[in-house]
């Protein structure tokens, strides 16, 4: 009951792929395979230049619209628009060597607000514009790595101002950066499913502090947070895993697959079959 794993392509030596509605480098082979729910070990971007661009991410449904930014981060489940409906955009994909040589990691990906895209301003969109035809540019005439990487630092940066310029002006919202270093460390550690004690002991924090932080940002308690992201990756591996049920357990750490399917059943109110169903019915 697995589904192929489809990753996308770099079309450049150079790991950076750029691209507008009008000129895909895409085969209608691989755009009919990438049409299907499937993971990416790449970076996305998607800008919308006009209309409406419908995506699934995560089993999350997203409209993306005129003058906003989808991203998609390495493993995410996607599920693109068999139809753009006329939308003008530019994609844009590089892989995790790229990101690596960036100057500084950059916040957004990491999506404290949940909602797995920017909306600019018309300045700031100008500019990333700009910024996008000169990589464009770059990478048609083979300009060199560090010239192409300047250009998309350029965008990136572009998109980390505008993610949290709204943010940081509450506020409520100033403990933005212990938020995103609690994401990190559930990114990192879910699998063992530390304590919210030990978690708050290494974010220097009182339990109610993190209590606090979480539940304003996520809306959930510290626990919860955990809980969901456990959720996301039995999904994940349900779908694009050949893992049994009871290999599925041993992989996140539970004690056997009837505590696995207990749990998974009272934080998704349906059952690991149930589950599949429901995707395989979406996917076909």
């Amino acid at each position: 009951m697995t589904t192929p794993l489809y990753d996308h392509v770099s079309f450049e030596a150079s790991g950076i792929s750029l691209w507008s509605h009008l000129d895909s480098p895409l085969t209608e082979e691989m755009i009919q395979k990438l049409l299907k729910p499937h993971t990416s070990t790449n970076y996305f971007l998607m800008f919308v230049n006009h209309g409406l661009v419908h995506y699934c991410v995560d089993l999350k449904n997203i409209t993306v619209s005129a003058g906003q930014v989808l991203f998609i981060k390495p493993g995410q489940i996607r599920i693109p628009p068999s139809s753009k409906n006329k939308a003008e955009y530019y994609k844009v994909i590089f892989n995790e060597e790229i990101y690596g040589l960036l100057p500084s990691p950059c916040r957004f990906w990491l999506d404290p607000l949940n909602e797995q895209k920017v909306a600019m301003s018309t300045q700031a969109w100008q500019r990333m514009n700009d910024a996008l035809m000169l990589l464009r540019t770059a990478i048609q005439t083979a300009a060199t790595l560090t010239i192409r990487m300047a250009y998309l630092n350029s965008v990136l940066q572009e998109l980390e101002h505008a993610y949290f310029s709204n943010v940081e002006k509450e506020p409520k919202k100033r403990q933005v950066q212990s938020f995103l270093q609690f994401q990190t460390l559930i990114k990192n550690e879910f699998i063992a499913q530390p304590a919210i004690s030990e978690i708050a002991k290494t974010l220097a924090l009182s339990d109610t502090s993190l209590y606090q932080l979480v539940k304003e940002w996520a809306g959930v308690s510290p626990k919860e947070y955990l809980n969901r992201r456990v959720v996301l990756e039995a999904q994940r591996l349900l779908i694009y895993s050949n893992l049994s049920v009871k290999e599925l357990a041993v992989r996140l750490g539970f004690a056997d697959e009837n505590y696995l399917s207990r749990f998974f059943r009272k934080q998704t109110g349906q059952s690991i079959t149930d589950f599949l169903v429901k995707f395989n019915d979406m996917s076909s």
